[in-house]
């Protein structure tokens, strides 16, 4: 891509012709700042990263991570799901993740459903207190839960806006009463949802931004943190758990230059990085460790869906050729090296959440896109305004090589950390959202992206087929029934092939590259890296 010169932050991106070779693309469908990983110097950005992090080794009662996303914020409710690897080291969550669909106890020793999943009940474990010295215990998770219910507008309000009301029945137990059936609720609560906050540093929440007060194994060493880079936890000495065998020190770097965190690792500044496709494949070479945490999807998603912003997406025509538009494969290799599974669909077949009719009908099909362009009276295109976190920057300018081609100009601009960016979705500035989402369960995906109250749907907008659809889905007694999966299907064909509100373009693996001598739990569905309390140094 070549930008056009444009004012500082935006870039207007040219495509180059993509040429498909036997072995894949051959022309580039990478950006500038992409293609600057693949022919920086490499021994000047080692040094770089030496100088940063200091000389040596760590020692082995230290583990130190590379995470490519930036951070704005400690406080749960304001953090996206890619940001939740800077929560876990201190925040317990109510239920834990071991799989897609494998779920154990955490700070909730048990949990079950009334007949009609209206309510649930919690079984909380006892003796545990907050790094502050506060009791855990069924009031503070209703202050966390009823804190949750009265933010509006936060990336996690589509999951609380189903919470009717919250009762303490007992010291250790707690019941919600929801509005509707909530078919994602154990996995909301296996993750920030469900992560726990003292009752007491709630009464100063904005305080949260930067001392976080939680159950975890560590707490925050905040007079070493350095905003934006480093973010060190030491060990909490009354932690809950005393047979926990968990590291001294867990020290997270922000360093969100791919090449700079492989040369980190590369140095053994870093224990282990979050990779992609294309770095990992070199990594292993090199003898890294390599696994996987779980998978993730990235959609291009018209949040404008009544083209209040930008008029001609709320024509259903121009957002069916903005899907047609999207030569996966093609994307998929180009940014990631072919490293994941192009998809229109999200779920693979044999899955909750597949949908045949959207397999087949959402295919790349440039010719129909631009009639559908030329039908819809936007032949000339148009331009829209996309802010997109800096790690998919690449993406997005990949995705605008595609649009380009049937006239759709992306004005890209990156944003650094995730709390902005947040903000700025919130805010309704970017029309077109291309983002990442974690692969958990076909009803998150439609709560984030398809709900009224979605996170990834702030101008509100949804249609009577995909509320019907979500209604069918929630009435069923039996999420992993037949039914069920047709459900899904149908739910999913409504959200992006009928009204075409998101294109999906691919999922990939997490990749993780580690030292030889970290081991790590893997394939638990954390977003970016293991958790820290089953990773270890040997």
């Amino acid at each position: 891509m070549r930008p056009f010169a444009m004012p500082t932050g935006i870039r207007i991106y040219e495509p180059r012709i993509l040429m498909r070779g036997a072995s894949g693309p051959t022309g580039s469908l990478l950006s500038r700042p992409f293609r600057r990983l693949v022919l920086a110097t490499a021994a000047l950005l080692l040094g770089t990263v030496v100088a940063a992090c200091g000389g040596g080794e760590r020692n082995d009662s230290t583990l130190t991570v590379g995470f490519r996303y930036g951070f704005a914020s400690f406080d749960p409710l304001l953090n996206p799901a890619f940001t939740a690897d800077f929560l876990l080291p201190v925040y317990d969550t109510l239920i834990v993740r071991k799989g897609q669909d494998v779920f154990k106890p955490g700070l909730a020793t048990g949990w079950k459903y009334d007949p009609a999943a209206l309510t649930m009940t919690l079984t909380l474990r006892t003796g545990v207190s907050f790094s502050d010295g506060t009791s855990f215990d069924a009031k503070a998770v209703k202050a966390n839960f009823e804190r949750g219910m009265s933010e509006k507008a936060g990336p996690w309000s589509s999951v609380f806006a189903a919470f009717d009301s919250v009762k303490v029945t007992a010291d250790s137990k707690v019941v919600v009463h929801l509005k509707e059936p909530l078919p994602s609720i154990v996995s909301d609560l296996a993750f920030i949802p469900g992560m726990m906050v003292s009752p007491a540093a709630l009464q100063n929440a904005g305080a949260l931004k930067n001392e976080p007060v939680g159950t975890g194994p560590w707490v925050l060493d905040s007079e070493k943190v350095r905003p934006g880079d480093t973010y060190p936890f030491v060990k909490n000495d009354h932690y809950w758990d005393p047979g926990a065998k968990v590291i001294d020190t867990y020290v997270m770097k922000v360093i969100t230059d791919r090449t700079a965190a492989g040369n980190a690792l590369r140095a053994k500044q870093v224990d282990l990085i979050g990779s992609d496709g294309l770095q990992t494949v070199q990594l292993k070479r090199e003898g890294f460790s390599i696994g996987s945490t779980g998978s993730m999807a990235y959609v291009v998603d018209i949040a404008d869906r009544a083209g209040k912003v930008v008029p001609a997406l709320g024509d259903v025509r121009v957002r069916r050729a903005i899907g047609l538009a999207l030569d996966r494969q093609a994307l998929l290799d180009a940014v990631f090296g072919g490293y994941g599974s192009p998809s229109s669909t999200i779920f693979p077949d044999g899955t909750v959440g597949f949908s045949a009719a959207v397999n087949n009908g959402v295919t790349y099909n440039l010719d129909l896109a631009k009639a559908l362009m030329r039908q819809a009276g936007y032949e000339k295109g148009f331009s829209v305004k996309v802010f997109v976190m800096s790690s998919n920057e690449n993406i997005a300018a990949a995705v605008a090589g595609s649009l380009a081609k049937i006239g759709i100009k992306l004005e890209i601009t990156p944003v650094a950390d995730a709390g902005t960016f947040a903000a700025t979705v919130a805010d309704k500035k970017s029309p077109i959202l291309i983002v990442a989402s974690g692969l958990r369960s076909p009803w998150e995906l439609y709560t984030a992206f398809g709900g009224a109250t979605g996170r990834y749907n702030p101008f509100g907008v949804t249609a009577d087929g995909i509320d019907a659809a979500a209604r069918a889905v929630t009435a069923l007694a039996d999420p992993t029934s037949a039914k069920a999966a047709e459900g899904y299907g149908n739910l999913m064909e409504e959200l992006i092939m009928t009204h075409a509100f998101i294109q999906p373009l691919f999922t990939v693996n997490t990749p993780v590259a580690m030292q030889t001598k970290v081991k790590a739990e893997l394939g638990t569905q954390a977003q970016t890296l293991p958790d820290p309390r089953t990773t270890s140094k040997d």
